[in-house]
């Protein structure tokens, strides 16, 4: 996966119209060393343990994962529900229905636990749909409002 998606990149930067003898050379340079680093890592079992972990990740619900855990981590089960409902109603507008009954559904897998069974999860594709910094913004807003919240002395509260 990790050649195919540096080959792919390559292609890419092949097909720029005018492009420079210098930064075709960096890109393939660039390519090189990632699939050095990818065999690397291949022959060290890394990869074989990255795999593991995920594997093992996607069997533990995100429910479980965040809103079991507490603490700041039932934030970020809150933020990922307010942003498929986002999408959902921005789906609604625009009248693009099968795509609201997707977030609809992915809410309901994941209220029920039942998003283990997916083969892409609800969490990365709506990682797809929103820019980063807007998901990483919105987990915040909801770990803040946590740490405004939780128990124990103001001092210990941080604010």
């Amino acid at each position: 996966m990790i050649e195919s998606g540096a080959f792919h990149l390559l292609d890419v930067i092949k097909a720029v119209p005018n492009l420079s003898h210098g930064v075709l050379t960096e890109a393939q340079a660039y390519y090189q060393k990632i699939i050095s680093t990818a065999f690397q890592w291949q022959r060290s079992g890394k990869i074989h343990q990255m795999m593991h972990e995920q594997e093992g990740i996607k069997r533990i619900p995100f429910k479980e994962r965040t809103l079991g855990k507490g603490g700041e981590e039932e934030g970020v089960y809150h933020a990922f529900i307010e942003m498929m409902r986002g999408q959902e109603q921005v789906a609604v507008k625009a009248k693009e229905y099968e795509k609201a009954i997707l977030w609809r559904d992915a809410i309901y897998k994941l209220e029920q636990e039942w998003d283990i069974y997916d083969a892409v999860n609800a969490i990365d594709l709506l990682r797809t749909q929103l820019p980063n910094g807007e998901v990483e913004k919105t987990i915040e807003s909801y770990k803040g409002k946590y740490r405004q919240i939780r128990g124990g002395q103001p001092e210990q509260r941080g604010g």
